[in-house]
């Protein structure tokens, strides 16, 4: 069982994990986007999380189309970092113009979130630092994260929800919330993660659906509970 205590002001201290939306595509779906910002509007979030490729090409338009749907959300406190489409034809330069930092940091309530940019323009790859060999180098940076008592990493790009869990570490990826762009049988979701001092869950919560609950732990979690859906997986060597 992990020991780990969570020290939030206030509980649950709630987070919204968005991403995704691909404004400018032809598989983008207004009606998806609208409804998950209904929905968000109505949980109230303490923080939203962005992780990127709000846009589908980095172009202005797309960008400030954006902008109008996140200045919808009724919420003080959002951190957005942007995605491999986002930093297509040069979009990085409007994503600062309009979002801020590339990198960006945010405490609140004992909780403290680091905004990190990995994207490459017009590259479908990113890095982080140093990176120069991608297997071995993402081995450092897990390492680091381990290290350094990181609790979540949230991320996007792959449209597919899954969580990974390397010792006390999870690696939680969201899917897309407004496109059908979509592999297998996955649908438009994001991830709704509650906090409270000996507890983390995260759900996934469909846009017009319900939500279920892809992982917990914490200090009141068993072994037996933290595996709890089929899409967390344990990190092994081979995988890093």
């Amino acid at each position: 069982m992990s020991s780990r205590i969570y020290p939030v002001k206030r509980s649950p201290l709630v987070v919204a994990h968005i991403s995704d939306f691909h404004i400018g595509s032809y598989h983008f779906v207004a009606n998806l986007m609208n409804r998950t910002i209904l929905e968000l509007n109505e949980l109230k979030p303490d923080i939203v999380v962005v992780t990127g490729d709000l846009t589908n090409e980095g172009f202005r338009q797309e960008y400030l189309t954006a902008r109008s749907y996140l200045d919808s959300l009724e919420c003080e406190h959002i951190v957005i970092v942007p995605g491999n489409h986002d930093s297509r034809n040069v979009g990085y330069l409007h994503f600062q113009e309009l979002f801020g930092p590339l990198f960006r940091s945010l405490e609140y309530q004992g909780v403290f979130i680091l905004g990190v940019d990995s994207s490459e323009p017009d590259l479908d790859d990113g890095k982080i630092g140093r990176e120069r060999n991608i297997v071995y180098d993402a081995g450092d940076i897990l390492e680091l994260l381990v290290y350094s008592g990181v609790d979540l990493v949230l991320t996007g790009h792959k449209h597919v929800p899954y969580v990974w869990r390397l010792e006390d570490l999870y690696i939680v990826n969201a899917g897309t919330i407004s496109t059908l762009r979509l592999r297998g049988h996955t649908k438009p979701c994001y991830n709704v993660i509650e906090i409270r001092e000996d507890t983390v869950k995260v759900f996934r919560k469909y846009p017009f659906g319900g939500r279920d609950i892809i992982a917990q732990f914490g200090a009141g979690v068993s072994d037996t509970q933290k595996e709890l859906s089929g899409i967390v997986r344990e990190i092994i060597g081979t995988d890093i």
